[in-house]
């Protein structure tokens, strides 16, 4: 009896070994995260995150494709979107920024969409850290990308950062501004004259993201969550 109880107690042990390790699931977050590293977008800048993106924020979701905005406040209507426009979607890599307001199961979540539509040249971007690292080493500069604006078209939201203070080009008017406040309180009173498909920030290629962070800030605040990057050369 004894005997038997015995081996009883080890094959249970056995078992329960076994168990254990099928059961261990680990996470590898790096290939979960950037699953194609290889496919590097040509001449990227850290601001054409924008361009392609799924930004998670805490109650609702924005997907832009080819600069184009869609904000929906379910996963659900996320979900439709995404399926209808896969091909659109796989022709980039496409970002999906988060903050630390996200949970890492909301993202997982997000990434679980994806990879059920057959997308998986993408890669997950925490936007607390992205432009506070510092810059890679770069062996032979880029070639620069930007925005043309056509001088004619007054209705023209343009957004320049100056080396000190903003200004603002709209509807044959300049008017210049000391900060970021001055900028919000003109939209806030302008903000039916304002065309969301025409708005325009410029700057120098050596403006500090803390400067254009706060014109982003402001842009958000009044929904304008997608707008034109202009580069001027000239003052470089």
């Amino acid at each position: 009896m004894r005997i038997l109880l015995f081996f009883c107690i080890i094959i249970w042990i056995s078992c329960s070994g076994q168990q254990t390790k099928v059961g261990q699931t680990q996470i590898d977050t790096a290939k979960l995260f950037d699953p194609r590293p290889e496919k590097l977008e040509v001449n990227f800048m850290p601001l054409d995150i924008y361009k392609n993106c799924i930004e998670i924020k805490e109650g609702y979701f924005v997907i832009v494709i080819n600069e184009i905005q869609n904000r929906f406040d379910t996963e659900s209507e996320l979900s439709n979107y995404i399926k209808t426009h896969t091909d659109e979607i796989n022709k980039r890599k496409i970002y999906v920024l988060y903050d630390s307001s996200v949970s890492f199961k909301q993202i997982v979540s997000i990434l679980a969409l994806l990879k059920n539509n057959k997308l998986d040249n993408y890669r997950v971007i925490d936007m607390d850290t992205f432009f506070s690292s510092p810059p890679p080493a770069i062996v032979q500069a880029p070639t620069l990308v930007s925005n043309k604006i056509d001088e004619n078209d007054s209705t023209n939201f343009i957004i320049t950062i100056l080396e000190k203070g903003i200004r603002v080009n709209h509807l044959k008017t300049i008017t210049n501004f000391v900060n970021a406040s001055g900028l919000d309180n003109f939209i806030t009173k302008h903000k039916t004259e304002i065309d969301s498909t025409k708005i325009f920030v410029a700057s120098t290629a050596m403006t500090p993201y803390t400067r254009f962070k706060l014109v982003k800030e402001v842009l958000k605040k009044h929904q304008y969550f997608v707008f034109k990057i202009v580069v001027d050369k000239q003052n470089e």
